[in-house]
């Protein structure tokens, strides 16, 4: 998937909340699938004018701007990426599905998964793994797809997220989903509705779910941002919000804390009259053209 507006968006956004920096692993090698003048809005000229060329990647090669030019210039980290082979030159060759080495865990600040879980056979012990990488107060934003797509393995859900963070006690989770309803100007360059999501909703016995099911027209993705803290773990297992007994961790209600966290909620501009997902206030509007 590569890193996109909306990715640059909430990166800049959370350095804003609290810089970034350190060491910075991606997990696969990315290209920045934003064009010049949209960088530039966001980013700046000055930032612009320091990238470099993507060189390596199979969608970016020659044609787009490198993960590494654009992350550095952002923000004061070193930039790595790992991926299961040397494919598309990544700096650590790793089967991220399988359990990492010792002296990895607690090695990096930052991590971005950016459109890797769909494509791998066991997504769970990714993110897993994922938690074992990052330092005790180290940050993971992912942005994943969240709806059917030509050649995805797999996918995977807000509460699929939001559960395993609370579940681990990180200190903080945020989860987006974003609906592209219109064809963009390229398969990554597109506008979303930008909804966040909460497990606190109003139960309804006249819930139709054909038509629940049938409500989201377009394409989903999920950003989310989660926050490692001294006490966190890597480990535990969630169970479904809707099969919770006494013997499950009780993630629902540790993660009623992420709504009272400082870390602003990302925002934009509304639009009158945005069905929310699902017909569900699982879901909040935050806005448009995101």
């Amino acid at each position: 998937m590569g890193i996109t507006k909306q990715v640059i968006k909430a990166l800049i956004a959370e350095h804003s909340f609290r810089p970034i920096s350190g060491n910075w692993l991606s997990f696969g090698s990315q290209t920045v699938n934003v064009d010049k003048s949209t960088l530039i809005n966001i980013c700046g000229q000055s930032c612009v004018d320091k990238l470099s060329l993507d060189t390596s990647t199979r969608h970016g090669a020659g044609s787009r701007y490198s993960d590494s030019s654009l992350i550095e210039s952002l923000f004061s980290v070193s930039y790595k990426t790992v991926d299961k082979s040397a494919y598309e030159s990544s700096n650590l060759v790793l089967d991220l599905s399988r359990p990492i080495p010792p002296e990895l865990e607690s090695s990096y600040d930052f991590l971005y998964t950016g459109g890797c879980l769909d494509n791998v056979f066991s997504p769970a012990d990714v993110l897993i793994n994922s938690s074992r990488l990052l330092n005790s107060n180290g940050r993971v934003l992912h942005y994943e797809s969240a709806s059917r797509l030509l050649g995805a393995f797999t996918f995977v859900t807000a509460e699929w997220f939001l559960s395993y963070y609370a579940a681990n006690n990180f200190l903080d989770c945020k989860v987006y989903l974003l609906c592209q309803t219109k064809p963009g100007l390229s398969r990554f360059d597109y506008d979303v509705h930008i909804f966040n999501y909460s497990h606190e909703f109003t139960r309804s016995k006249n819930l139709d779910y054909f038509r629940s099911g049938c409500s989201l027209p377009g394409i989903q993705y999920l950003l989310v941002v989660a926050e490692k803290g001294p006490s966190s773990t890597c480990d535990v297992i969630p169970d479904q919000l809707q099969y919770l007994d006494s013997n499950s961790v009780d993630w629902p209600n540790i993660a009623k804390k992420y709504s009272y966290s400082k870390r602003p909620l990302l925002e934009t501009s509304r639009t009158a009259q945005i069905e929310l997902p699902f017909l569900s206030d699982h879901y909040t509007y935050l806005g448009s053209c995101f």
